[in-house]
This record gives C-alpha cells, sequence and structure tokens, in this order.
C-alpha cells in the first residue's frame, strides 16, 4: 500500500513539474507554426510583412519572447516600419497564457508618454491550447488624447481574435463604446463579428458583420448624422464544384446631412454562381496591383503628394490584367442580383428590385456588338427589374418618362400616381418594358 501511495505521489510530482512543461514546449511548437504559415501567407498574396522571433528563453514554468513584426511596404501606409512584442508566457495545467507588452518601440512609448500622460490603456493577452489553437485578446481602457487642439475621448474597447496554428480557421469580434470629438465626431457602440474558413489563399468562407449605433460628422455643407448602421458579407465558395457566391448587405434606420433627412435606407447586392477559381483570381490580380502600387509609394521622395499620381500610372499598366481576370467570371448562369432596396424619404419611398443572368459564357469583346445590335443582348442576358420612386424628387421626369428607342413604347419609367415606375424583363426572347414589348431591331440598319 505504501508503494502504491509513493508511486501515485511521485506520479502526481511529476505532474505538477512535467505537465506546464510539455504546454511551454507546445507553446514553443504553435507559435513557430503559426508565424511560418503567416509568413507563407503574406509571401503568396503578394505581400511582404514578415513575422520574426528576435528571442525565445523557455522555462520549466514560464517563457519569454521577443518577436517582430516587419510591415515591409505597409509601412508608407502606418508610419512606422515595424512592431516588437514582448511576451511574458506562464505555463499552465490546462494551457498557456501571456501578457504582451509594447514598450520595446520608441514611438508606442512617445505615444503613451505625449498622448497619454504615461498611462498605458492597453491590456494584450493570448492563451494557447494542447490542440495548437490562439485566442487573443485586447484590452483598452477609455482615455482622454488631443489632435489638433481638439480633445478627444476614446471608449473602453475589446477585440478577440481566435485561430489556429495553420490559419485554417479564423473568428474575430469586437466591441467599442466609440469616441467623442466635440462638434467635430462622434461614434458609439461599434461592433464587429467574423467567422472564416480558409478555401485557398485568396479565398475565405464564411462572413463579416460590422455595426455602428450612431455616428456624427462636422461637413462643410452641414452636419452629417447616421443612426443604426450595419453592413454584413458572406462568401460560399467550392473549388470542386468551381462555385462561389457572395453577398454583401447594409442597412441605416436614420440619415440626416445638409438638411435633408432620409428615415431608412436598406439593399442587398448578391453575386451567384461564380467561377471560384476566377473570382480568386481576380482577387490575386487586385492584390499584386496593390502590392506594387504601395511599393512605388515607397520609393518617392514625397509620397503623400505623389501617390495620386503612382496610383493613376499603375492602374493604366494594371488594367489588362484586371480585364483578363475579370473574364474568367463570365459564364453561363452568372447572376448579379440587387433586392430589397428601400430609400425612406421625405418626398416618399424609393424601392428597387434587379436580377441580370448570363445565358452563356462571354468574353468582354463579345459584349461590343451590342452596342449597334442591341437586339443581341437577348441572346445573352436574362434580366427582371423593378424601380419605384417619388416624382418629386426628379428635377426633369419627362427625361424618364420619353422613349430612348425607336421600339420603346414608353420611357424607362411609366407615371403612376405621384410615383414614377420601371418594369422590365425578358421573355423568350423578348424584353417587355413596363408591360409593353420592346422591338430592339427597330431603327436598325
Amino acid at each position: 500500500m505504501k508503494r502504491f501511495l509513493t508511486v501515485i505521489t511521485v506520479i502526481v510530482l511529476l505532474g505538477i513539474v512535467v505537465i506546464p512543461y510539455i504546454n511551454g514546449l507546445i507553446m514553443e511548437k504553435t507559435l513557430k507554426d503559426f508565424f511560418a504559415e503567416a509568413n507563407s501567407f503574406s509571401s503568396q498574396t503578394g505581400s511582404n510583412y514578415t513575422f520574426e522571433i528576435q528571442s525565445y528563453d523557455r522555462n520549466f514554468f514560464s517563457s519569454d519572447i521577443d518577436w517582430r513584426l516587419n510591415l515591409g511596404s505597409l509601412k508608407n501606409i502606418y508610419g512606422i516600419d515595424e512592431v516588437i512584442f514582448s511576451d511574458h508566457a506562464r505555463h499552465g495545467y490546462t494551457g498557456v497564457v501571456s501578457t504582451t507588452r509594447l514598450e520595446k518601440n520608441p514611438w508606442f512609448i512617445s505615444f503613451i508618454e505625449e498622448k497619454l500622460k504615461g498611462e498605458n490603456p492597453f491590456d494584450i493577452r493570448t492563451s494557447y491550447s494542447y490542440f495548437g489553437d490562439i485566442s487573443s485578446r485586447v484590452d483598452m481602457e477609455p482615455f482622454t488624447t488631443t489632435a489638433e487642439q481638439q480633445e478627444i475621448s476614446v471608449g473602453k474597447g475589446r477585440f478577440i481574435i481566435e485561430t489556429d496554428d495553420q490559419l485554417q480557421n479564423f473568428s474575430a469580434s469586437a466591441s467599442w463604446l466609440g469616441l467623442n470629438a466635440g462638434d467635430q465626431a462622434a461614434v458609439a457602440d461599434v461592433s464587429m463579428d467574423t467567422e472564416m474558413s480558409q478555401v485557398s489563399s485568396f479565398l475565405w468562407d464564411g462572413s463579416v458583420a460590422f455595426s455602428v449605433g450612431s455616428l456624427r460628422a462636422a461637413h462643410p455643407q452641414g452636419q452629417l448624422a447616421l443612426n443604426s448602421g450595419r453592413l454584413t458579407y458572406s462568401l460560399e465558395a467550392d473549388m470542386d464544384d468551381d462555385l462561389a457566391d457572395t453577398e454583401a448587405a447594409f442597412s441605416v434606420d436614420g440619415i440626416a446631412f445638409a438638411g435633408k433627412t432620409i428615415d431608412v435606407a436598406r439593399g442587398t447586392l448578391a453575386v451567384n454562381n461564380m467561377s471560384a477559381r476566377g473570382y480568386e483570381n481576380l482577387l490575386r490580380s487586385y492584390a499584386r496591383m496593390t502590392a506594387e502600387v504601395v511599393d512605388n509609394i515607397q520609393t518617392l521622395e514625397d509620397p503623400a503628394a505623389d501617390a495620386g499620381m503612382v496610383l493613376q500610372e499603375k492602374m493604366g499598366e494594371l488594367t489588362f490584367q484586371l480585364i483578363a481576370a475579370l473574364e474568367n467570371l463570365l459564364r453561363k448562369d452568372l447572376q448579379i442580383h440587387l433586392s430589397d432596396v428601400l430609400v425612406r424619404t421625405e418626398e416618399g419611398d424609393i424601392s428597387a428590385d434587379m436580377r441580370l443572368r448570363l445565358l452563356k459564357d462571354m468574353t468582354l469583346m463579345q459584349f461590343a456588338p451590342i452596342i449597334g445590335q442591341p437586339a443581341l443582348a437577348l441572346e445573352i442576358l436574362d434580366l427582371q427589374s423593378s424601380v419605384r420612386l417619388p416624382e418629386a424628387l426628379v428635377d426633369d421626369p419627362s427625361q424618364l418618362l420619353a422613349p430612348l428607342h425607336p421600339g420603346m413604347e414608353t420611357g424607362l419609367f411609366v407615371t403612376e400616381n405621384d410615383n414614377l415606375s420601371h418594369n422590365a424583363e425578358t421573355r423568350k426572347g423578348v424584353l417587355y418594358l413596363n408591360g409593353r414589348a420592346v422591338d430592339l431591331r427597330a431603327g436598325g440598319n
């Protein structure tokens, strides 16, 4: 019995020492794997930021790590070359928790001392699990600072990121009470939530939701005010079937600007049946273009003054690349759908629903003949659209009511009480506008 108790005691004592040590080993592997994946992702997407471990001192019950984020070309945007993180990690029995400090960054110390009177409102903690999961939380306490002689009160906030060491799954949430800059600006009750899974270097399945309780900003033409704004985005991609669907929606409960008021504004834009690989190539081309622009700005003597010129030149050079990537999306059944559009104004409601679908694979050049032969559009596009708006919002309604083509019996809109109404659809190779068939061949050569 005594021998059994001795064995149990030894096992417990070993566990007390060994388990935290093992967790320290797991954390080190997790962190190094994460940095390797992050650097690989940066390279694949055309970015040049890098993560680097500068020192790693691992003990039985704790570790001290200094690591660096080199911003690369992004330093021209953020104004700093790098961020140095100093972590003190405690090896526990269920995982590891580290506390991160930023005091080795001169720019951070300068900000704290000059803008926040030496009080650091930020607390950064990261948890590492047995299974390689990483959860990082940034808490921000309220503080007051000044900018251009304007006092700014910044509210409490929290930002949480959760991922795995392979960067396959990613989630984040943020909540922020906002800020107040007197008559200049104010923001309240900001939140963000996202849940994503990596499909490829550029495609992430999942959704993002962003909301703001209220926003106010000064403008030369009058005060801008917004209430209960919300923006959502989602993507579903299947590389095996080469399909991708994306949807973005917005809603606002109230907007006031320059004496005009909108009580409600909302709408949803969906793009369905895209080629997943085509969409990936489009994002890759855009990322490459952005990286090249940032790299060129890096060489300028005065980036702030000359950035627009560089952007204009690079856009001209890279337009053909973007066009080629865009053409990969122009395949049969690609559909763009604008739905649930509602804008409630003092003059009345604006509503709209529009759907456009490709009937066959296309290139951009194949659309060119439509200019001279509009009837060809009926072989390429399927259309359904409806729009309604108050006539009082249009300065000259006659331009919308007059036929624009010899084969039209009505204009794009017709009058309906005090509103302008539009309805169009294609059926069996015929375009119907406001209930009347349109002869697109009329007036042709």
